[in-house]
């Protein structure tokens, strides 16, 4: 038999991360590969970034849309059910191993998926430690039943060694999402301010992100949501504030509800996607960063870009220098960013560019092989 491999992206977070993975395997093994498109990438309040897909040329790919009840409280149990029962439904099992990508629920439901149909789990980005999230017992899970691990620091493969994970089954290949700042072209700032529709003569920039904390009630995140923006709008006079969609967590529209309300706030800029060219211009052009993405933990110490850490979502998360943790208070907030970002150093941070696609998809390969 062939080698048949799935690959699964169920947000603009992770294809950006997965894109020239993605691409390799489609190129290499054309029908054989299948790229599996699940969520809210079909979803125009987050930009309907399937279309990232199609510009790509994706050959190979299976759209699995979700029924997100608009008129009812997202429900992250049925969502869940949704996908496994169209991989059911969709997917011929016969394949050699499926990748997966992270810690959300929609990746959580396809590792299960995997589980139930005996496919082998190749797992990127195990390791980490979120304590103040959901993501965090998702993650841990996709670990325990993967068979091949490739994480992004030594300290993440310490972390996976402790919990019984086999220290030959893990590969340390750094930040793949580094890889794809080689085919960024990087504009002058007022260009790119210029591309985002921004033109005012101000040449700061804040960039900000706030996922709703999946372990809170909802009228906590939507308090602490308050607190950010109350703290951003003190800066509507100095600083060009760029606002990005959170994630389709629990809670996610009322939060798209109460970020709209700023969209004609002076010098407030809301994005539902920028893409992931864009958003590494504006993370290298930002003064700094606010919120509690990811993004703030992992890419923003390639650009030497400080960043104020709101909240527990990231709690534990391995970071560099150019992260430090606030809780959601105005006065707190405001001191922090008098005292720390207003510093200007060099940060350092554990977060490297290690292996290249094509080793990657070496490694992969030969797992694959001596599976058979």
């Amino acid at each position: 038999m062939k080698n048949k491999i799935l690959i699964f992206t169920s947000a603009r977070s992770d294809y950006s991360i997965l894109r020239n993975l993605i691409v390799k395997f489609d190129n290499k093994l054309k029908k054989n590969f299948k790229l599996i498109v699940i969520g809210n990438h079909f979803e125009k309040e987050f930009g309907y970034t399937y279309s990232e897909v199609i510009s790509d040329r994706i050959k190979n790919k299976l759209p699995i849309k979700l029924n997100y009840n608009k008129k009812k409280k997202p429900n992250t149990n049925i969502l869940i059910s949704q996908i496994i029962k169209s991989l059911e439904n969709k997917i011929n099992p016969k394949v050699n191993a499926a990748i997966l990508l992270g810690d959300r629920f929609e990746t959580f439901a396809a590792a299960i998926y995997c589980l139930n149909k005996n496919i082998p789990i190749i797992h990127i980005g195990g390791g980490s430690v979120t304590a103040g999230s959901l993501d965090e017992y998702y993650r841990n899970f996709i670990s325990s039943i993967s068979n091949l691990h490739l994480v992004e620091t030594n300290l993440h493969k310490k972390n996976l060694v402790e919990r019984g994970i086999n220290t030959k089954m893990i590969y340390v290949v750094g930040v793949l999402s580094f890889e794809n700042l080689k085919k960024v072209k990087f504009l002058k700032k007022k260009k790119l301010l210029n591309e985002l529709g921004i033109r005012n003569n101000l040449n700061k920039i804040i960039i900000s992100t706030l996922h709703p904390e999946t372990t809170n009630k909802l009228n906590v995140n939507i308090q602490n949501l308050k607190i950010l923006l109350n703290v951003l709008y003190k800066f509507k006079n100095t600083h060009n504030i760029i606002i990005t969609y959170p994630n389709a967590d629990e809670g996610f529209e009322k939060f798209i509800e109460i970020i709209n309300k700023y969209k004609n706030k002076k010098n407030f800029y809301i994005f539902k996607n920028l893409g992931y060219k864009r958003y590494f211009n504006v993370l290298k052009m930002s003064d700094f960063m606010i919120g509690n993405s990811s993004s703030g933990i992992i890419e923003s110490g390639y650009f030497n870009l400080p960043v104020i850490n709101l909240g527990i979502r990231q709690n534990k998360r391995f970071r560099g220098s150019n992260v430090i943790d606030c809780e959601f208070d105005c006065k707190k907030i405001q001191q922090k960013i008098k005292k720390f970002i207003r510093k200007k150093k060099k940060f350092n941070t554990p977060y490297k560019f290690k292996k290249n696609t094509y080793e990657i998809y070496k490694i992969i390969m030969q797992f694959i092989a001596n599976k058979k």
